[in-house]
């Protein structure tokens, strides 16, 4: 009689962090820049609600440094997400430089069918 081979192909079960610290640290950056940004643009209230002021609705700090930093914000944002990790070469195979100087093995194989 033939023997049976498993459906169910043996699957690596270890698990990396989807980003980094590094990463992390990018995005709270990213955050605070977007946060000083939305601080910079409140503001322009009048104590007087008959009288209008141009010069503190229409500032240069609203209307220019403030979208500015906020589209910044966001470009870094953008970068924290996309940022690949690091690698470290090895002469027995390529490894995912970990936290602390601690190196992963990163499988390049693909699974036998």
């Amino acid at each position: 009689m033939a023997e049976k081979k498993s459906s169910t192909p043996s699957k690596d079960t270890r698990s990396f962090p989807i980003f980094e610290k590094e990463n992390y640290l990018w995005m709270l950056g990213g955050i605070v820049i977007m946060a000083i940004g939305l601080l910079l643009m409140v503001g322009g209230k009048s104590d007087d609600p008959n009288q209008f002021h141009p010069e503190q609705v229409y500032s240069t700090t609203r209307i220019t440094i403030a979208p500015i930093l906020i589209i910044t914000g966001l470009v870094v944002e953008c970068f924290a997400i996309f940022r690949k990790p690091r690698f470290c070469a090895s002469q027995t195979g390529t490894f995912r430089c970990g936290y602390m100087g601690m190196a992963v093995l990163k499988s390049t194989s693909r699974p036998s069918t």
